[in-house]
């Protein structure tokens, strides 16, 4: 037989011996999806702005354009960059080409090769 006890007040709702019914799990279930930080930023990247629209000369024209923050933060980005804004050109290129790696060179002493020493009794291990 099935009784149901709890569900009212957020309690899961159990049968006679304890057991959760089906569809009502006893675990707190998992975190709503946009709480980490990330999503946020995110969502909040790709609302809507609108921005005055500029001339060649970079003068308002009295009209408007509607794009994304994250297209607002791209195109100053840039436009820093190619005002030689040192901080904004190293962000652009690196993500456009990447970060350029740290090359790590393992030498053994005074530059030499690593020498390996292992003992025989490990051998065939």
């Amino acid at each position: 037989m099935t009784n149901k006890k709890g569900g009212e007040n957020g309690d899961a709702v159990r049968d006679d011996n304890g057991r959760f019914l089906p569809g009502h799990g006893g675990g707190p279930g998992r975190p709503p999806k946009d709480s980490c930080l990330s999503d946020l930023m995110r969502a909040e990247l790709l609302k809507p702005v609108t921005i005055p629209k500029l001339d060649k000369n970079g003068k308002k024209t009295g009209q408007t354009r509607t794009i994304t923050k994250m297209q607002l933060f791209v195109e100053s980005q840039i436009e820093l960059a190619s005002a030689g804004d040192a901080a904004a050109a190293k962000n652009v290129w690196e993500r456009v080409e990447g970060k350029v790696p740290n090359p790590v060179e393992v030498t053994g002493e005074g530059g030499g090769p690593i020498s390996v020493v292992y003992d025989k009794a490990f051998e065939g291990v």
